[in-house]
């Protein structure tokens, strides 16, 4: 602030406080209190006020966009400077009792107040569980919260200026620039999930929010970024989907799954034109040893028998437990000629018979103790092709077939059909 003065006896003195586009000061003006001067000396007391008041505004505006673009825009960083060696001077006019003094007072305490409402704000954002980020349009980082430090490896002042080149590898740093590019040109959101690795070499899934900020005119700034850690809510997740889907005891999946992969091998043989088979197969001799032994250890038999129906198929097959003793394999993608997709459906079943008739050794870690049981099994078996059935008909077709295998003697392999 320039003050001109015709008068002789006005003296103004200026302390610079920013530089650049503008130049503030606090001007310090003597005064003779000369009656024929009262006019000017009013005038000038005016100006100075008004550039007292310009002064404040001005600060405030520097500290705001300061704070808001972070310490990475270095001109603000530059400012901000200057704002704190423009407060040195200010304190030497704190104890003036004329009007300078009121207004470096009045000054004083809002800035004081502005810095106590920032360090507020730095301290929820860094107390935040979450990730924050600020980039600039180019991808170069312009700040951060702890949670990132901590997960980086690096302070904030180290991550100021480096970009995801810096910091991934290239497939991440090749994702997460396409991802900025993509909020940065449509101007919109983006979300997605990715692993990050923290230094200790523990890792976490987060769900990432990048969204666009901008200036008050418009202008596009960067982008924000924040990234939560669902780990733990995605096995929560998984959990009840076992519980949905899987077979608590075997961890084969259950009757749900199975019609639902049903579904999708009718589908598949609609497309293909190949043959796909279900097999229903039923324990033997499974009562007697829970009535014998108690439930604990027919469990174990009903985790012996899952483990060895599923060594005997493909992985692209399913074997399910459909209830009780009873388990169901579907083979799919057989071939097209029937003749050659029942034998090769017959060679399975076989397998899988002759895998159950094996003697069994349950060991009871509990009780202590080790029990030898044998158990055959009755299996059915039901070739189909497209959809001229239902899973219902389907299933209920391999079932007869196995009471078939049962009244002809039990330990044995039935065909349903001609």
């Amino acid at each position: 602030i320039v003050i001109l003065a015709r008068h002789e006896n006005l003296i103004a003195v200026a302390h610079p406080v920013m530089s650049g586009a503008h130049h503030l000061g606090w001007v310090r003006v003597e005064m003779n209190r000369d009656a024929e001067n009262t006019n000017l000396n009013s005038l000038v007391k005016r100006w100075v006020q008004f550039g007292l008041l310009a002064t404040f505004v001005m600060s405030l505006v520097a500290l705001t966009l300061a704070y808001r673009l972070t310490r990475g825009l270095n001109h603000l960083m530059h400012i901000a400077a200057e704002v704190q060696q423009g407060r040195h001077g200010l304190r030497a006019d704190l104890g003036r009792e004329d009007e300078i003094g009121v207004l470096a007072r009045n000054l004083d305490s809002m800035l004081d107040t502005l810095d106590q409402q920032k360090s507020m704000l730095r301290s929820v954002i860094d107390s935040v569980p979450d990730l924050i980020f600020i980039k600039d349009t180019r991808s170069v980082y312009l700040g951060c919260n702890k949670e990132v430090e901590r997960m980086l490896g690096h302070s904030e002042n180290e991550l100021v200026g480096k970009t995801d080149q810096d910091l991934f590898d290239a497939t991440v740093a090749a994702q997460h620039l396409t991802l900025d590019r993509a909020v940065l040109e449509s101007g919109e959101s983006a979300r997605y999930e990715e692993w990050l690795t923290y230094p200790d070499g523990s890792k976490i899934l987060v769900d990432t929010l990048k969204t666009p900020f901008r200036a008050q005119d418009g202008t596009l700034l960067g982008i924000i970024g924040v990234s939560r850690d669902i780990s733990e809510r995605k096995k929560h997740e998984e959990h009840i989907r076992n519980l949905a889907f899987y077979d608590t005891l075997t961890k084969l999946p259950n009757r749900r799954l199975l019609l639902d992969r049903l579904g999708q091998v009718r589908s598949a043989s609609k497309r293909s034109g190949r043959y796909a088979a279900l097999m229903f197969i039923d324990l033997d001799n499974f009562k007697p040893l829970n009535d014998t032994h108690g439930h604990n250890v027919g469990d174990l038999l009903l985790i012996e028998v899952a483990q060895r129906i599923s060594s005997c198929i493909r992985e692209m097959d399913t074997v399910a437990r459909f209830g009780g003793d009873e388990f169901i394999v579907m083979l799919g993608e057989l071939t097209t000629d029937r003749t050659e997709s029942l034998a090769q459906a017959g060679i399975v079943a076989e397998k899988i018979r002759l895998s159950l008739a094996e003697p069994y050794l349950l060991n009871t870690q509990a009780e202590g103790q080790s029990v030898i049981h044998r158990c055959t099994s009755s299996i059915g078996v039901v070739l189909f092709i497209n959809h001229d059935a239902s899973e219902d008909d389907i299933i209920k077709w391999a079932d007869m077939a196995m009471y078939q295998a049962k009244q002809e003697g039990r330990n044995r392999v039935h065909f349903f059909g001609p």
